[in-house]
């Protein structure tokens, strides 16, 4: 059995672009600061999705002064169709 990772100083981090690749699929891209993503939340409505990326450093590491770009896929309860999607992170619609 593995051990759990806990990731610390967990705060949103604003996502710079999304994409729809399947259906029910967006992938996200972002940067961070090194740093980890700790986890996604996302609310839909059948007006908007708002997803918001949470990240943080793993205990022990110290920070490295590079910034990453990463990209992470989030499936949707529904397609994305013309519902607004929002970043939850900084709470503006993408565009």
């Amino acid at each position: 059995m593995q051990k759990e990772t806990k990731v610390v100083d967990v705060r949103p981090v604003p996502w710079t672009s999304a994409e729809a690749c399947a259906s029910c699929e967006l992938r996200l891209h972002y940067r961070v600061r090194g740093q980890v993503l700790a986890r996604v939340d996302v609310a839909e409505t059948t007006e908007t999705v708002t997803v918001t990326l949470f990240a943080g450093r793993l205990p022990g590491d110290a920070r490295p002064q590079h910034t990453a770009s990463s990209t992470t896929l989030v499936t949707l309860r529904e397609p994305l169709g013309h519902r607004w999607l929002v970043d939850g992170a900084s709470r503006l619609p993408s565009s």
